[in-house]
């Protein structure tokens, strides 16, 4: 069983509309974060957890400030289905989740393993359904979450993914509910918001280094989206 494992603390999502390359589960230790993923909705709180497919598009909010175990595998050791895994015996899967943090903290792979295999014994899932990605569409998602901070237009991705620009959209609406383009700008925003969190760059350099043409647009999109200027995003953030 090949994976990766840290702890994590998150008060919002880097990726809060999208997909991961490698299939992956988050166990929550604290706090509460709301899903959608494979037409499933729910809200994962505390001994709650989420698997979530590669190539899988999902959406996710914070709601509580969340502390939870991340674990990313090249592939499931056993089959799984995007959503809330349900429990077998409630009480020993706390217990043994209590264990795995410890682990992940003291960087036991060993141990890490061991819990993590009784974990998911302890879990009742439904068989892993197909997946319901475009290739073609999850490809063109991880290019423009590589180069949302360059010029990109609806040509460009067409050439580049050799395929005319409305047969792009429609595959892109049929996968995401969304065309190229509004996607991309998805991606930008939730760039933007980790800038304003994170750094002290100036809205104008944040717009400019999200892939934006200029501030007034970047700032009309970012209030249509969020609902609030990127300023008033920022003093908010800083309380």
């Amino acid at each position: 069983m090949t994976f990766l494992s840290e702890i994590i603390t998150r008060e919002s999502f880097v990726i809060e509309y999208g997909s991961h390359i490698k299939d992956a589960i988050l166990i929550v230790l604290e706090g509460q974060f709301s899903f959608s993923v494979n037409g499933r909705q729910g809200t994962a709180s505390q001994i709650d957890i989420c698997v979530f497919q590669k190539d899988t598009l999902f959406t996710r909010k914070v709601l509580q400030k969340i502390r939870g175990v991340y674990i990313q595998f090249e592939t499931f050791p056993v089959p799984l289905c995007s959503g809330l895994l349900e429990t077998a015996d409630a009480a020993r899967t706390e217990n043994t989740i209590g264990h795995l943090a410890r682990a992940v903290v003291e960087k036991n792979t060993l141990l890490i393993a061991h819990f993590l295999k009784d974990i998911l014994l302890l879990h009742k899932s439904p068989q892993a359904e197909p997946n319901p990605v475009d290739p073609m569409v999850a490809s063109c998602i991880a290019y423009l979450s590589r180069h949302c901070g360059e010029y990109i237009t609806l040509e460009i991705l067409a050439e580049r993914f050799s395929i005319s620009k409305q047969g792009l959209i429609t595959r892109f609406k049929k996968s995401t509910r969304k065309t190229p383009m509004q996607y991309l700008n998805f991606i930008r925003i939730n760039q933007s918001k980790l800038l304003l969190r994170e750094t002290a760059l100036s809205v104008g350099d944040i717009a400019v280094q999200c892939g934006f043409e200029n501030i007034y647009y970047f700032s009309n999109v970012f209030k249509r989206v969020t609902g609030v200027s990127p300023l008033c995003y920022r003093k908010e953030i800083d309380g």
